[in-house]
């Protein structure tokens, strides 16, 4: 299922998805596996509200990585504490890019703002993905 589901737009300090045509459940799905994350200890951004076909979620005031440049050694520990933590758990979670994480000054931690599906894998596995996806922000062993 690759390419875009949903629509989003920001109102008011939420963030509204709604599922396009021909991706019914799109929404549901992802905000669910927000939550899964948030109930195994993640930080996510949480979820406010829903229905049929609609979510809101908090707004999440921050930087993605992007532009990786601004980044300082304790937000460059977090993320590798974040990376470490998915080897340790076993749980690769899949779409979790540079764009889908947040730097919240407020936490002082990232938040996931979006992810695939998390998938138990062997720990080289993991590795092997974060390297493929994450190239330099990924210091992993």
């Amino acid at each position: 299922m690759a390419g875009k589901q949903v629509t989003v737009d920001v109102e008011a300090g939420e963030v509204l998805k709604r599922d396009l045509p021909g991706h019914e459940g799109a929404v549901a799905k992802q905000t669910a596996r927000l939550l899964d994350l948030g109930r195994r200890g993640y930080s996510v951004a949480g979820v406010l509200d829903g229905g049929e076909g609609w979510a809101k979620h908090e707004w999440i005031e921050g930087r993605s990585l992007r532009d990786h440049s601004w980044l300082s050694p304790r937000q460059r520990a977090c993320l590798s504490a974040l990376m470490g933590r998915m080897i340790s758990d076993g749980l690769y979670i899949g779409d979790l890019n540079p764009r889908n994480l947040i730097w919240s000054p407020r936490r002082g931690d990232w938040i996931i703002i979006d992810c695939g599906a998390a998938r138990h894998k062997s720990a080289s596995s993991i590795r092997r993905r974060l390297r493929r996806k994450w190239g330099r922000h990924y210091e992993g062993s």
